[in-house]
């Protein structure tokens, strides 16, 4: 009987984890969104699912005169589990290994990551095909920054 109430709060703990992770710190609220945003005079005018994916996969992608930039925002767990299950479709193990094979084979470098929000809003608003995701709420609150894309909503 104990073993059994025992099992009950683990899986209980267990089943609570994503919903406390996704309410801490600069967590997305409940009917979020998550988008690809870039600098508001940016050319990029919208973008499709197929070519934030192919860009984040190390692939050029040219847009309105230019080829994206992306940026890996790795500001916060929760929001980089989000870019991998909707943009990348994989692990963050097979997304390295994408990037490694790529960068090993053909030369090219993979996206940049930030830890930092201050570096990657600097790297952001440095380019003009520069694109990087965040929650939408996130970008409600800073300046000079326009969503191109909606990848997922709540």
């Amino acid at each position: 009987m104990e073993r059994r109430d025992s099992l009950r709060v683990l899986a209980g703990a267990l089943l609570a984890l994503p919903a406390a992770g996704w309410a801490a710190g600069n967590s997305e609220p409940a009917g979020g969104a998550l988008v690809v945003v870039a600098r508001d005079d940016s050319p990029i005018a919208a973008l499709d699912a197929l070519q934030i994916h192919k860009a984040y996969l190390g692939l050029d992608v040219a847009v309105d005169g230019g080829n994206l930039q992306p940026l890996i925002n790795d500001t916060q767990a929760p929001l980089h589990e989000a870019f991998l299950q909707h943009v990348v479709g994989s692990s963050e193990l097979n997304f390295r290994r994408r990037l490694l094979l790529l960068t090993l084979q053909h030369g090219r470098p993979a996206p940049l990551a930030f830890e930092s929000e201050d570096a990657l809003l600097r790297t952001l608003l440095s380019n003009p095909y520069a694109i990087t995701y965040m929650w939408l709420s996130r970008v409600r609150l800073l300046p000079r920054l326009r969503v191109v894309k909606v990848l997922w909503q709540q």
